[in-house]
């Protein structure tokens, strides 16, 4: 710590992004010991209070050492353990220890040939599709894209208006056929539903607006807390084809221990891994694959 005009000051870097660049520059007047940095958007958006979720963690311990054993690989267990330690602590470093890039294509994982059959859920401006039409050099057979955000889903339309066999279809995916209101964020990409919001969105399931017969190859959903439900109501699809998933498990606690045992449920021989790309506490994926 340093004495500045006789008082001590302590220095909390609440900017994970830029956390390097500000330590630099503190450092060159600051005690490092008296930098720390925190993770202030996890706990605003998703864990709201820490000592209930620490409690939960305790109840949990014997279920998250299941899903630690069923994980298929080492980086998997470790990103679990890490995230964890992150989740419970705020301490940006161990979500650094786990970062990787290339979500949801990780090359490791996800292997890609000239036929797929993509499901954007949560396509918001299109920016997961234009990463999968890079991937794919634009050899795919066809893109389902899900966004009942009217901003984003005019964003989307522009950005995929030259691109071939790709159906924009502008529900929130659910597992039944419901109308909720969407809480709008379009800037960000964290648009909701909710009881009450900005306008009324319909809602389906993937099963039902997706013709019966149709073969999906590969599954991504990034849909703030609503991942459970989108599922179950994709579980023919999941069952029939067994698609490749890549599914985010940050937005609520509990879709770190559901969301794997639901996906089990549908298709026993999945392997899951698990990644985590961001130098936050957000953007921790599960993938699935057969």
């Amino acid at each position: 710590m340093r004495e500045y005009n006789k008082k001590l000051v302590y220095i909390v870097i609440a900017s994970p992004r830029y956390e390097q660049e500000i330590l630099e520059n503190l450092s060159k007047d600051f005690d490092s010991k008296s930098i720390f940095s925190f993770e202030c958007e996890l706990y605003y958006s998703y864990i709201h209070n820490i000592s209930q979720y620490r409690e939960w963690m305790r109840e949990k311990e014997k279920d998250f050492d299941k899903l630690y054993e069923k994980l298929e690989d080492n980086l998997s267990k470790k990103t679990l353990e890490n995230v964890l330690k992150g989740r419970i602590s705020g301490d940006l470093q161990y979500f650094h220890e786990v970062f990787v890039q290339d979500q949801y294509f990780p090359k490791d994982i996800i292997k890609l040939g000239s036929e797929e059959v993509f499901c954007d859920v949560g396509a918001f401006n299109g920016d997961t599709t234009k990463g999968f039409l890079e991937v794919t050099k634009g050899n795919y057979e066809k893109i389902y894209c899900f966004e009942p955000d009217k901003k984003a889903c005019i964003d989307l339309q522009n950005s995929v208006k030259n691109e071939k066999h790709i159906e924009i279809i502008q529900k929130g995916a659910w597992d039944i056929k419901d109308s909720l209101y969407i809480v709008e964020d379009s800037e960000h990409g964290t648009s909701k539903v909710a009881d009450t919001g900005n306008y009324a969105i319909d809602l389906a399931p993937i099963d039902e607006c997706i013709q019966e017969g149709k073969r999906i190859t590969y599954i991504k959903m990034d849909i703030e807390g609503a991942e459970v439900r989108a599922l179950q109501g994709a579980k023919r699809i999941i069952c029939e084809n067994a698609p490749k998933l890549a599914i985010c498990l940050y937005h609520k606690n509990e879709d770190f221990l559901e969301i794997p045992k639901l996906l089990l449920s549908f298709v026993p021989d999945y392997k899951l891994y698990l990644r985590h790309h961001n130098v936050s506490g957000t953007e921790t994926v599960l993938y699935a694959v057969k």
